[in-house]
């Protein structure tokens, strides 16, 4: 499928068929192992999720005793989710017999179109302002209920570290490793595992309706940024209705990366330019 005119012109209809079962959770082709592969799937990758922060208060432990070298956090921090993903999704295809060879249709890595190069790209830039001001106002709301509930309450606002904050002060070539995992990896990962996997596993049980919020709400959980939490949610809706609409995850993951690309470069001016640019100015 190299030519977009090409595949509208001679696609046949059982190809056809083929894209229409995004929104039935499972295949029927797959029977019974597409079902279980698709559960033990997503059980690993929730059960990560679950298992990541005390991952991370365990590495701190240890680090306190052992004193890891800088670029094993790092890596620990870009990546071990995403590793924990990864791994969800090759385990199923090892642990689980499969009679359908063909992973990318499995994985919704098909139905390639050359569009989604412009569709999402330009769909990112279009939501991305209006999703930062969505931020700035849940950042302001956020900060009012700090002050109305008191500090006996702020463990359900996280972390008071925030990880942009980190990004700010780190050397260039662990900052180039957060660039690397937010831009090219997370896209990849996320999207397979989110807008492909965990939700097709909630739409055998729930509607769509139902499975896009659940997904797009666990994809802002996961975060771990209440004051991002709406913007989040609502770019994981958008996520969604993308792979819904194109059944496939391409349009999602380019979306994706575009959105987490132009996030990263404003990080980078203000990182590697803004002090010097507020020493002129000042």
């Amino acid at each position: 499928m190299h030519n977009e005119d090409i595949v509208e012109q001679h696609v046949s209809d059982p190809d056809l068929e083929k894209f229409e079962g995004c929104c039935d959770g499972i295949n029927p082709e797959d029977g019974a192992e597409g079902n279980s592969r698709l559960f033990f799937a997503a059980g690993f990758i929730m059960l990560s999720v679950i298992l990541s922060p005390f991952a991370s208060q365990a590495l701190l432990a240890l680090d306190s005793l052992i004193k890891f070298p800088m670029i094993i956090k790092v890596l620990f921090g870009a990546l071990f989710l995403q590793g924990m993903f990864v791994l969800g999704i090759v385990l199923s295809f090892l642990v689980i017999p499969n009679k359908n060879s063909n992973w990318k249709e499995q994985l919704y890595l098909h139905n390639w179109k050359h569009k989604y190069l412009v569709i999402s790209p330009l769909g990112a830039v279009v939501i991305f302002l209006p999703l930062m001001g969505v931020s700035y106002i849940s950042m302001v709301l956020t900060n009012y209920l700090k002050k109305i509930l008191g500090s006996e309450w702020s463990f359900i606002f996280g972390p008071k570290f925030k990880i942009q904050q980190y990004f700010l002060t780190m050397e260039w070539r662990y900052f180039l490793i957060f660039v690397i995992a937010a831009v090219i990896v997370a896209p990849v990962v996320e999207e397979i595992a989110f807008r492909n996997l965990i939700f097709r596993t909630l739409n055998t049980k729930l509607g769509i309706g139902a499975s896009v919020f659940l997904t797009s709400f666990i994809f802002a959980a996961v975060h771990l940024n209440i004051e991002n939490i709406p913007s989040i949610f609502l770019l994981g809706v958008t996520f969604q209705l993308l792979y819904i609409r194109y059944k496939s995850v391409y349009p999602s993951i380019i979306f994706h990366l575009t959105f987490n690309g132009i996030s990263m470069l404003f990080l980078t001016i203000v990182k590697f330019f803004g002090p010097r640019y507020f020493h002129l100015i000042s």
